[in-house]
Parts: C-alpha cells; structure tokens; sequence
C-alpha cells in the first residue's frame, strides 16, 4: 500500500501582503525607539567628552600650583609683557601656564592654546614647543581638536579651507587671543563643539576686573558645582578680532559687570554674558550638556529656570 505525502500549500498573495504589512507596522513602531536610543548613546558619549575636558583641567590645577589652563582674551600687562610675556601674565616662573616659544611674535614665550595645555591629560603627550609647529600639531588629522567634538555633529568632517594646508578647518571656533594691553598679537582657533567659560579662563592683568576675569585660578571659584567650565556650544557669528574669520565659542561675562552671572543672563541676551549665539538649540533635543568646575556632568534644558543656576561667575 502506497501513502502519499500531505501536499505543500504555498502563500497566497494575499497572505503575502498581510505579512509584509505585518512586518511594515512593526518596523515603523521600531524606528522611533532605535532613533531614541541612538540619540541617548551620542549624548552620553558627548557627556564622556566633557567630562574628560574638566577631568584634564582639574589634572591641569593639580599639577600648576591650583591654576586652570587659559582661553579667551588673555590681556597681559603691556608694562611687562613685552618683555617676557610670562611676567605680563604674572607668572615669571612659569609655573602656573604652559608656554611654546614664538620668536616671530616678538614675544619669544607665548601662551599655548587650552587644548594644547590639556594635551598630555587627554592622551596626547609629545606636542612641540615650537609656536608654528605647535599650532599644526593641534589642527592636525589626529590632532587634539578630536577631543572636542561632539557625536551629534557633523563637526568632525568639515573641510578645510582652500589656500591652507594644515589647519582652518570650516566652521571653526576662537578659543584664543593672546594680547599685551589693547594690542592682540596672536590669534588661534579649532574646530569645536564645546564652549569654555572665559570668567574662569579668561586672563586680564587689570586686578579692578578680577570679579569677571579668575585667570585660571581655581581656588577663586565658589560654589564649584554650579560653575560651568564646559559646555556644549557654537561658535558666534561675528569674528572675534578684525582679519579673522572666526567667532568666539567662549562665554564671556561682561568685563565691569557686578554680581554672579549665568548662563540663563547669556539666553536673555542681557548684556551679563556674551551670547545668545553660542547655544546650540538643534543638538541633543535642545539640551546642553555642562562640565562643572567640580568634575560632574549634567545635561539641562536650555531654558531659563535650569540655567540660573549655572553660573559664569558665582556669586
């Protein structure tokens, strides 16, 4: 006796249809959920980003008699710093600031820029002392501006500039102007995603501006868990000096200005703190991420009430 096999059923068209549309709903309920979760793991990496700056920094002040690197508008006294620009920063002995020399600045020593100061705590160790090469070291492809850049930006694949062959990447942001009185002598700038509050890095050697201007000194700033150091930020339009092309990705709190200052007061646009510009409202869901003077992290939203209480200068 012979037994013949159950016969195969193939899918009707219709089935076929259900099932694809089956697996369309689905895929469509999915995606959101893996955008999030993209979107939560580049602000977390962005979070580790910043707190590996103010980790550095606060290596920095270890290591420098308690003295932060600089950024900003550094004015040195124009008694003493053309000279030896050390001595026009207070600091004869080089002992608080990381300096290269540059002999066709007529300065000989200058200050080196944040991310070159922050080098050796990031990783990076072997950067020349040599101005010119120092500055092609720091822009390089692997240089230390990497460390700067955020995940959720596009920050890391600008172009260069036509006419330059080793830095001025488009896009990029001021970090610093080394000047001796009212006279900038040099000028420095790198991609970045990260903005640097100047009333702590910032240099001014006039002691009447020392409310807005700590000169790295971290023992000067109170309440260190609510004083940014860090940020994520965008360079302003405008160029920070005349014949450069870049704007400031700094804040910067009002030379003469009296009492605390925040983050909040830089939002309103109230004159307390420069700028409104500097916030990246598009990135991580329009929120900030802030690395505070103590070494925590915290990601806010860029609303007046959370950023209050993120002070540029404290109370």
């Amino acid at each position: 006796m012979r037994h013949l096999g159950a016969r195969s059923r193939a899918f009707t068209l219709v089935e076929l249809l259900v099932v694809i549309g089956i697996i369309g709903v689905l895929i469509a309920l999915l995606l959101p959920s893996l955008s999030k979760a993209k979107r939560q793991a580049r602000a977390i990496q962005c979070g580790a980003n910043l707190r590996s700056l103010v980790q550095g920094a606060l290596l920095h002040a270890q290591t420098k008699r308690g003295f932060l690197p600089l950024a900003g508008n550094l004015v040195a006294d124009p008694a003493t710093g053309w000279n030896w620009y050390p001595t026009g920063l207070s600091d004869t002995s080089r002992t608080r600031y990381s300096y290269a020399h540059s002999p066709d600045t007529g300065l000989g020593q200058t200050i080196v820029p944040l991310p070159a100061a922050l080098g050796e705590h990031l990783g990076v160790n072997g950067l020349p002392d040599n101005w010119r090469e120092l500055d092609r070291a720091l822009n390089a492809k692997e240089g230390v501006w990497r460390r700067f850049m955020c995940p959720d930006t596009d920050s890391i694949n600008r172009a260069k500039l036509e006419g330059d062959a080793y830095d001025n990447y488009e896009g990029q942001g001021t970090m610093m102007v080394a000047a001796v009185g009212a006279s900038a002598v040099i000028y420095w700038a790198t991609n970045s995603d990260y903005g640097i509050n100047e009333g702590v890095f910032g240099y001014h050697y006039d002691r009447q501006f020392a409310h807005n201007r700590r000169n790295g000194n971290l023992a000067s700033v109170r309440m260190a868990s609510e004083v940014a150091l860090f940020t994520d930020a965008v360079p302003r339009k405008a160029p920070a000096v005349d014949g450069f092309p870049f704007g400031w990705i700094m804040w910067t709190p009002s030379l003469s200005g009296t009492g605390p200052a925040t983050l909040a007061d830089a939002l309103a646009g109230n004159g307390r703190v420069d700028s409104a510009e500097n916030f990246d409202t598009t990135r991580h869901g329009k929120r900030i991420g802030v690395a505070f003077a103590d070494g925590h992290v915290e990601s806010l939203p860029i609303t007046p009430s959370s950023l209050e209480r993120v002070y540029v200068i404290p109370p």
